[in-house]
């Protein structure tokens, strides 16, 4: 179970979008691993009552150190009351490469139904790792990006 926020530069405190997931591994079979889990991020907001998530299924080739992950799985959206899940699913690729105990480098593609594939944004992050908490300091990159990249912080917090 995770517990985290997104933070954004100059993003008021209040209006942080909460991350909530949970995740159930199954015994790794030598360097391969199948996990199923769901993720919720709440919106918050005076005016509006939103949420989005993903409900997925991920294979990992590697270790712990340096990995490769594959995810598939459908998006889901709440406003106010009413929830409704994509009629698409979505594929996350990411990667992890440790750079030392305390230090990763992640990489992250998210491929969101209808969309194209040019349009979709890259995350590459340095994650500083902890006993409990992980931070991650990055950017997101796309094709025809122009100027500075925009940053990109993340906490976690391991249950």
């Amino acid at each position: 179970m995770q517990l985290g926020a997104f933070v954004f530069p100059f993003m008021n405190f209040s209006s942080l979008p909460i991350i909530i997931s949970g995740k159930y591994s199954l015994p790794k079979t030598g360097s391969t691993g199948l996990a199923a889990g769901m993720m919720y991020v709440s919106v918050p907001g005076e005016e509006i009552s939103f949420g989005t998530g993903i409900a997925f299924g991920t294979a990992t080739l590697g270790n712990r150190f340096n990995h490769f992950s594959a995810s598939f799985g459908w998006g889901y959206f709440r406003n106010e009351d009413e929830w409704e899940f994509a009629d698409e699913p979505m594929l996350v690729l990411a990667g992890n490469m440790r750079a030392s105990n305390s230090i990763a480098i992640v990489v992250e593609y998210w491929k969101f139904p209808n969309i194209d594939i040019e349009d979709l944004p890259l995350m590459v992050s340095t994650r500083f790792i902890g006993r409990k908490f992980a931070v991650d300091v990055g950017t997101f990159l796309h094709k025809d990006m122009e100027g500075i990249p925009f940053p990109l912080i993340n906490f976690t917090y391991h249950m």
